[in-house]
């Protein structure tokens, strides 16, 4: 299957076998859950009802906002795929299948990073359709505007990193943005749903700090998908939104600049 060879799915699953004991999986139907084998044993035997305990509390190890594991997003993203697959077989007529598989691996990997698991239930339902509603709005909306053609897009697997990339020494700039965008929040530039939508954007790139800003793009793919998928909207309307901040602040920028030196 593609998508476990495009998210390396295989590999990254044996890795994670010698930590799943300590992981505390438990299923109804079976006494010990202690390896990936076991998990999609149980998984086979259950009902929907009985397997959802034991993908929360997966999902909940995989959460940035929980464990934060990429051992048990690896495991989850393994147990879901199937519903996954066979909800996107509609789907080849959007484009061709390589695109379609190379969107739906990127959202399946942040739907397994990214599940609320303190709000909600029924993880594999859930995620195969969120799979599913993201890889048909995108590849059916297109959003493949010419302003972000020369986007520079995330290296694999850099962008599913643990660890970030240190700060740079020189901290300016990062103070002179936080008082331009403390300073348009105050004026009426930006309004509280632009702040909230930064506040999204600026935690999802922490998460994926392979992420480049280049001469011509401003977010790389996985970090529009990521954010698109948290706030519930396309990848193309991600695009729209900033595109709108960057020009608002543009062209306040000499209001700015006069109330700075004041």
């Amino acid at each position: 299957m593609a998508l476990i060879e495009l998210l390396d799915l295989e590999a990254r699953v044996a890795a994670a076998e010698p930590l799943i004991p300590s992981w505390d999986l438990q299923h109804p139907n079976s006494v010990e859950v202690t390896s990936s084998a076991e998990i999609r044993a149980a998984l086979l035997i259950g009902s929907p009802r009985e397997n959802d305990p034991l993908l929360l509390r997966l999902a909940e190890l995989a959460s940035v906002d929980g464990g934060a594991s990429l051992d048990a997003a690896a495991v989850l993203a393994m147990q879901v795929l199937p519903g996954v697959a066979a909800r996107l077989r509609g789907l080849s007529r959007l484009r061709s299948r390589r695109v379609l598989e190379e969107h739906a691996a990127a959202v399946l990997w942040i739907a397994c990073r990214t599940f609320p698991f303190r709000t909600r239930h029924w993880v594999a339902s859930t995620i195969s359709w969120q799979v599913y509603r993201a890889t048909f709005h995108e590849l059916g909306d297109r959003g493949d505007g010419r302003t972000w053609a020369s986007t520079v897009v995330a290296g694999d697997p850099a962008w599913w990193a643990d660890k970030t990339v240190p700060d740079d020494e020189h901290t300016a700039p990062a103070d002179d943005l936080a008082d331009l965008l403390a300073w348009a929040l105050s004026t009426g530039v930006l309004s509280s749903a632009d702040d909230q939508f930064l506040a999204v954007l600026l935690r999802t790139v922490a998460l994926w700090p392979a992420a480049r800003v280049s001469s011509h793009g401003l977010l790389s793919g996985p970090v529009c998908r990521a954010v698109a998928v948290q706030c519930g909207v396309g990848v193309s309307t991600v695009k729209r939104r900033v595109a709108q901040i960057v020009a608002s602040l543009r062209e306040a920028s000499p209001a700015y600049l006069t109330a700075m030196a004041s």
